[in-house]
């Protein structure tokens, strides 16, 4: 798959914008 080789791009939408409640 050449889609693998493809680095993964980090989260722009939740990216220090509020504080993750992923936890709750």
């Amino acid at each position: 798959d050449p889609r693998r080789a493809e680095p993964k791009k980090p989260n722009r939408r939740g990216a220090r914008r509020k504080p993750q409640k992923s936890y709750r």
